[in-house]
């Protein structure tokens, strides 16, 4: 009885203006980002891309690899061959078959 009764009224909230409204304030609300603490010390970065680094902490520890990409913004380096996930393609109407990416 009320599963039902929640799911019509969540229904007349999106079909209303005023639903739509609150639902987006309430989903703005959620979706911001945390902020990051900018910490003096680490603001200079020493580190280039193309430089050879070994991971330290973390699953991947102790693997070595170049530095493809470095992301100042969110405090990140993106290494070769660290931390890769194998993804599945799914085939292609024109007859392309489907595969397994490591990226």
């Amino acid at each position: 009885h009320s599963s039902s009764y929640l799911s019509t009224m969540n229904a007349s909230l999106m079909l209303s203006s005023w639903g739509r409204k609150l639902a987006k304030r309430l989903m703005k609300q959620r979706m911001k980002p945390m902020p990051v603490k900018i910490d003096p010390k680490t603001q200079r970065w020493n580190i280039v891309r193309g430089d050879h680094v070994q991971v330290i902490q973390g699953p991947q520890a102790g693997q070595k690899g170049k530095i493809i990409n470095v992301i100042r913004d969110k405090y990140r380096v993106i290494v070769d061959g660290v931390n890769m996930r194998s993804r599945n393609i799914r085939p292609r109407m024109d007859g392309t078959p489907g595969r397994k990416v490591i990226r």
